[in-house]
């Protein structure tokens, strides 16, 4: 028995049930699915132009049932100039798109302002009127964007959600506070006891953001207190992060800068943010954990991503190089520490990747406490590939010479000082 035809509000409600419960379709699809010739389904898809987007990313274009919920997504430039970038609409099963770019969750340029690290867990508690989940993994991308669009007005980055945002990041400019050392105790006692509003900066060590006298803004990491064996082992691993840092960008290498102090009882490393500039303006931030994320799907390393972004030239071939050298100067200070999103690109407009940021977090974690204790830890340096060579005669020098450089700071402590003796000695012998 042939199937009866629908009448042309059933093929409407068809197209749009079909599109609210499968999402994306292409014309093909669509024309399959309700029986219609190309003719009646281009009428009908213009007479829903109000709730059925077409996107043309790549190719044909695929059809999708918009639904109530939209953002629009501002970038702050160098001067702290605000200008609106395009809208983020919400589709239908869990699609988003902008300015023709299609998206099957959260755009992968929103996904490093997740809040994430230990800065990011306090966030639900600092927000209480949201009614945030406390665990951060549950987070889905609505979630996300009901945090970005209240109180995501100081995120890494350049990007702002929504006007109420832009709204609290122009009155943030008005009301910047300095923070001066001083006061760095205090900060320690806020942040381990609530947080810092609007703080959302990723990574597990402990920290919190500030302003110094000159507007420069700061992420200040700091060790427990001294007399403690865990205190004193995190006192040595952030002035070996200082040392790192001022050993690349004496060799030329775009590195964070940093200044290290004591204070009574700890330690802290003030590490300017590269993703600010001055007091107001800021810079686009893309960590290359999520351009794999976007692109790739998975890579074993910094080299081995970057390879494959290369490849898919999403990345310039100049830059595969620095990376390579970063990568085995890290291996060459026992840094376990160089996941994918230790990392970053400088973006603009969102999307366009312009360089290489300058490289953070880099310090012997291998020494780092595990479990509150000090452990033994056996060095092992890397095996030199053929590949690599090039990159080794730059890591291998500059690896003995921080080795060299913390074995005669006589701020880290005497044992620490002679494990970094011992490995500058290992290093030399290569």
């Amino acid at each position: 028995m042939p199937r009866r035809a629908l009448n042309r509000t059933e093929i409407e409600m068809a197209l749009l049930s079909r599109l609210k419960t499968l999402g994306p379709q292409s014309r093909a699809e669509l024309q399959r699915a309700l029986g219609v010739s190309q003719p009646t389904l281009s009428r009908l898809l213009k007479e829903q132009n109000e709730r059925v987007v077409a996107v043309a990313q790549s190719g044909s274009p695929r059809y999708a049932l918009k639904t109530s919920e939209s953002w629009p997504i501002f970038e702050v430039d160098n001067a702290g100039k605000v200008q609106e970038l395009g809208e983020l609409i919400a589709l239908e099963q869990h699609h988003f798109v902008m300015e023709n770019m299609l998206f099957p969750d959260l755009p992968y340029f929103l996904s490093d302002m997740r809040p994430s690290g230990f800065l990011g867990r306090l966030v639900p508690e600092m927000h209480p009127e949201l009614g945030l989940p406390r665990d951060l993994q549950t987070w889905n991308a609505k979630t996300t964007l009901k945090y970005l669009n209240s109180a995501g007005f100081n995120p890494p980055g350049n990007l702002l959600v929504g006007e109420l945002a832009v709204q609290r990041f122009l009155r943030s400019e008005k009301e910047q506070i300095c923070i001066p050392r001083s006061q760095y105790s205090a900060m320690v006692k806020d942040v381990l006891s609530v947080g810092v509003p609007g703080s959302s900066a990723a990574g597990e060590q402990p920290k919190f953001l500030a302003t110094n006298d000159e507007g420069v803004h700061l992420l200040v990491k700091f060790s427990p207190p001294d007399q403690e064996s865990v205190g004193e082992r995190m006192s040595d691993i952030l002035f070996c992060e200082h040392i790192a840092m001022t050993l690349l960008r004496q060799s030329g290498i775009a590195a964070a800068k940093t200044h290290v102090f004591r204070s009574t009882e700890r330690t802290f490393l003030e590490v300017e943010r590269f993703d600010r500039v001055g007091a107001k303006g800021r810079r686009g931030v893309l960590s290359l954990g999520t351009l794999v994320g976007e692109f790739i799907g998975e890579a074993a390393s910094w080299s081995d991503a970057s390879d494959k972004l290369v490849a898919q030239k999403k990345l310039l071939p100049a830059w595969r190089q620095r990376i390579r050298v970063l990568e085995i100067f890290g291996l060459l200070i026992a840094n376990s520490d160089m996941h994918l999103y230790h990392l970053s690109f400088l973006s603009e407009h969102a999307t366009f990747v312009v360089d290489l940021a300058p490289v953070y977090d880099m310090c012997p974690m291998s020494y780092a406490p595990r479990a509150n204790q000090v452990v033994p830890v056996q060095f092992t340096p890397p095996v030199r590939r053929k590949i690599d060579q090039q990159a080794w005669e730059i890591a291998l020098p500059l690896a003995v010479r921080f080795w060299k450089e913390v074995a005669d700071d006589p701020n880290i402590s005497a044992h620490f000082r002679m494990i970094a003796k011992e490995n500058s000695e290992m290093l030399a012998d290569l």
